[in-house]
Parts: C-alpha cells; sequence; structure tokens
C-alpha cells in the first residue's frame, strides 16, 4: 500500500536510500543490485552546493551478474524500484545513463525510461556525458 504523507515524510528521515538485491532462488548468491535514493537530479552542481531543485526518486548503482544479463534480472530490479518509489508516494523515476552507452540506453527506452535532459556541456570534459531519464509512474 502507498505510505500516507506523514509515513513517507518519517521514512524518508530514517531512509534516505535503499539497496535492493537480486537473488537466485534458494542460494545467496547475489545476481543484481541497485540502489533507490533522493536526489537533486536538477541541481547544477553536485552536494555540498546549495540548490533549489526538488528531491526526487532516483535509481542509481544498477548492475547485474555478466552471466545473470538478459534473462530479466535487470527489469525485475527496476521494477522493485519503481515499486519503493510509488510506495513513498512519488511519480516518477529518474536515472543517469552514459550517452555513449548505447546498450543501457535501449534497455531503459524499452522498460518505459524516456529523455529528461542532457547534463551541460562542460561537464563532459570531466567525465563522460550522461543523460537524465525519467519515467512516470502510474498509481497502483
Amino acid at each position: 500500500r502507498p505510505l500516507s504523507a506523514k509515513e513517507a515524510d518519517e521514512e524518508r528521515e530514517v531512509r534516505m536510500w535503499h539497496c535492493l538485491i537480486a537473488e537466485v532462488r534458494g542460494t545467496e548468491e547475489i545476481v543484481g543490485t541497485a540502489t533507490v535514493c533522493w536526489y537533486k537530479a536538477g541541481a547544477l552542481l553536485p552536494p555540498p552546493f546549495p540548490t533549489n531543485a526538488p528531491d526526487v526518486m532516483y535509481v542509481s548503482n544498477a548492475a547485474v551478474s555478466r552471466e545473470f544479463r538478459r534473462q530479466g534480472v535487470a527489469s525485475s530490479v527496476l521494477r522493485e524500484c519503481e515499486r519503493l518509489a510509488r510506495r513513498w508516494g512519488q511519480s516518477a523515476v529518474y536515472l543517469h545513463v552514459e550517452d555513449s552507452n548505447e546498450g543501457a540506453r535501449a534497455f531503459y527506452e524499452a522498460n518505459g525510461y524516456t529523455l529528461h535532459s542532457e547534463e551541460a556541456a562542460w561537464r563532459g570534459a570531466f567525465q563522460k556525458r550522461k543523460l537524465l531519464l525519467r519515467k512516470g509512474l502510474e498509481t497502483a
């Protein structure tokens, strides 16, 4: 069930992020992970610089063991991230993907993520350029 506004605020104070783990059934073998956290996705500069950008639900550190790729693990982990965001009363989830990572971009697009914004061009001089993707969430 979705949390009430008060419950969501209380949980947000206690849990700023969640690490989700996918395991092989019947074993303790970890085959996939992702982190869901509050993030100021629209901020021009990273913390600790001040910003008025709102906090949004953000997925990061998504990974699947090489031998378990293309078996639905990543899609399942993403769906669980989205379920958690809905529980926290959020209407969207955001994530970054490297502009040059065509396989990851195609995967996220196939899972309903669309381009929200591109990083400033000057940031590409220091690291690989990233795209901010967004997926609107239907209420259950």
